[in-house]
């Protein structure tokens, strides 16, 4: 779980305020949500700075969650895809870390 969410860096982030953090954790993750289909339909398409776009929104909650999985995969696919090249053993590693961070953060609430 630290992986994918670190809890005490995360309360901390939040001021210590853990109502807070659960908010922010429930629209973090809802937001991942729609990003899994934004994501999904950048990169079929073969949309190299839409799948940046999207990479980096990603990236940014990650990093203020204290999400280090996450933000990892997602810096990767950014960085592969402002080069126009992102391999598809990239893009799954984010979405796998993605889907993981949504299941991971149900029982959070």
């Amino acid at each position: 779980m630290e992986n994918v969410l670190c809890i005490q860096e995360t309360v901390a982030m939040c001021d210590n305020d853990e109502i807070f953090m659960k908010e922010m954790v429930v629209l973090m993750r809802n937001d991942i949500v729609e990003c899994l289909s934004l994501l999904a339909e950048a990169f079929n398409n073969n949309n190299p700075a839409r799948t940046r776009e999207v990479a980096h929104r990603v990236k940014g909650q990650a990093a203020s969650m204290a999400a280090k999985d996450l933000m990892l995969h997602s810096k990767k696919v950014e960085d592969a895809a402002k080069i126009g090249f992102c391999t598809k053993t990239e893009y799954l590693s984010l979405v796998l870390s993605m889907k993981e961070f949504v299941r991971c953060t149900r029982d959070i609430v």
